[in-house]
């Protein structure tokens, strides 16, 4: 799976009106949440769900 996110998140990078991509996750979703680190996404909300951001380069 995390190879699988990261091919998608480089296409969508290099596409021309994408800045950064968003993602959401369960707060209690550790795997999901250790996938997304993987991909280089780091967190920048927390509520009731966990919200992650992988800026373009």
């Amino acid at each position: 799976m995390t190879e699988a996110i990261q091919v998608m998140c480089h296409w969508a990078l290099t596409q021309e009106n994408v800045s950064c991509i968003i993602a959401e996750t369960e707060i209690s979703n550790s795997a999901s949440q250790n996938m997304l680190r993987r991909c280089g996404f780091k967190t920048y909300q927390k509520g009731s769900t966990c919200w992650w951001r992988l800026p373009k380069i």
